[in-house]
């Protein structure tokens, strides 16, 4: 499945996915947008800096619909009629 994911925080984030037949890890600068294949069901993780550590600052699964996302920017796309939302 293609998804997208714009960074749209001002520091660098690692787009990361182990899922056991796909993996995935993208380092994505500020405002940049990365486009993947990602199969359906993938738990992505968001890695970035919080409280002085490295942390998940944001998580979602390719296909679900979004809960409580940070910022409306941050898009998984399932195809083109229907949009996933980092949540």
């Amino acid at each position: 499945m293609e998804c997208s994911y714009r960074n749209v925080s001002d520091t660098l984030v690692i787009l990361r996915c182990d899922e056991p037949d796909f993996y995935l890890e993208k380092v994505i600068f500020p405002f940049d947008l990365v486009v993947f294949d990602a199969p359906l069901g993938a738990y992505i993780q968001v890695w970035g800096h919080g409280n002085g550590l490295v942390e998940v600052v944001e998580q979602f699964v390719v296909g679900e619909p979004a809960r409580g996302s940070r910022s409306p920017h941050n898009v998984v796309k399932a195809d083109v009629a229907s949009a996933v939302q980092a949540a």
